[in-house]
């Protein structure tokens, strides 16, 4: 009869552990980058408000695939297939 596990069987065991709890903490970053990469290629449902630096709104904009593009002095918005450049705003984001 047998009193234990084998050198193999507990090997197993860690490594299917290992496994899991690896499985279990990488989902919210796998999550995150599936989202990432969504956003930067198909673009993703967004609302998008643009403010002066005084604080007025002064357009939003809201679509089922927006993508952002920030350059250095400006930003591109492409909302459903049209382009929109804004230069010189405050620009927020949120995904719906």
């Amino acid at each position: 009869m047998k009193k234990g596990f084998t050198l193999v069987e507990v090997v197993m065991i860690v490594a299917l552990l290992i496994v899991l709890a690896t499985l279990v903490l990488g989902c919210a970053r796998v999550e995150q980058a599936s989202k990432s990469w969504q956003s930067a290629t198909t673009g993703i449902p967004r609302r998008v408000e643009l403010y002066s630096f005084d604080g007025k709104k002064l357009k939003e904009y809201d679509g089922a695939q927006v993508l952002l593009d920030f350059n250095s002095n400006h930003v591109v918005i492409l909302v459903d297939n049209k382009r929109v450049t804004a230069s010189n705003v405050v620009v927020v984001s949120e995904e719906r």
